[in-house]
């Protein structure tokens, strides 16, 4: 029997959480079976001179079974928008998100990390954006950031960016093949440059990316690129992908797109979901 696929969404009870988890819940239609973990944290408060620990304790018990109780009723609310073969639990931690997430991914099982993002005013956008940062540079485990504006549907077609670097090592990731697998969707890869140049590598890194990509047909574009953002995000809309796949090196290349505000036009502007899979 094939093992579930287990989607962990990041909720806050915000809008945008619910909007991620609506995602998921159509998403998991391409990664049968599947369990989407609705997973909220809520840390400790701490002591202080003032406030006694048996008052903060107290405290934090309400908080946490009026967390609880609000996780039950997502759960009910998110039920008749599972596809058959998709399950849901709930999950509720005391702790730090960044400090905790890979340690809840590998006790849990978990196989996909979901979180939304808002981004209404100029404040949130920092504050949240400054979240994800802080998930993309912790986690060991893939992450999709969903954009408010996105469409609840499964992706027909999904695009692969990568800048050629070590490109085949790459797309050799089991987190990757696992998704590619599941998800059965057309498959689009897209080199992203700064200039139509070719470095005298770049063809047998191509062939190199084909062969390791063989079973799932890849379709090669190169795109040229002064707004790296805004390319990526328009070849998508114009190509028809439902999500946008990058992978993660520290120090590489979408990690440097994410600090120079790349992602944060697609996370922002975008329609388009963005898959950030660590190596």
């Amino acid at each position: 029997m094939q093992k579930s696929f287990r989607i962990l969404a990041l909720t806050d009870f915000s809008e945008a959480a619910w909007n991620a988890a609506c995602y998921a819940a159509q998403l998991s239609k391409k990664l049968q079976p599947a369990t989407i973990v609705l997973y909220h944290v809520n840390p400790q408060i701490p002591a202080t001179l003032y406030v006694p620990e048996t008052v903060t304790q107290q405290l934090h018990t309400e908080i946490m079974e009026e967390a609880n109780t609000r996780l039950l009723d997502w759960q009910q609310h998110l039920q008749p928008l599972l596809p058959s073969g998709t399950t849901s639990e709930i999950l509720l931690e005391p702790y730090n998100l960044a400090d905790t997430i890979n340690i809840t991914c590998e006790k849990y099982d978990i196989d996909l990390v979901v979180m939304g993002v808002t981004g209404k005013t100029e404040f949130e956008k920092i504050l949240i954006g400054s979240n994800a940062i802080r998930l993309l540079e912790v986690s060991k485990y893939p992450l999709v950031i969903v954009p408010r504006q996105t469409e609840h549907a499964a992706p027909a077609k999904v695009l692969l960016t990568t800048d050629l670097s070590d490109a085949a090592k790459k797309a050799a990731s089991p987190a990757l093949t696992n998704i590619l697998t599941r998800l059965q969707s057309e498959l689009l890869v897209a080199n992203v440059s700064e200039n139509n140049e070719f470095a005298p590598d770049t063809l047998t890194e191509v062939n190199a990316v084909k062969e390791v990509l063989a079973a799932f047909n890849p379709e090669f574009h190169f795109l040229e690129a002064q707004n790296i953002g805004n390319t990526i995000h328009n070849f998508a809309v114009d190509s028809g992908a439902g999500l946008i796949i990058t992978l993660r090196k520290r120090r590489n290349f979408f990690q440097a797109l994410f600090h120079k505000s790349v992602s944060r036009h697609l996370v922002w502007h975008a329609h388009v979901p963005v898959m950030i899979i660590p190596e």
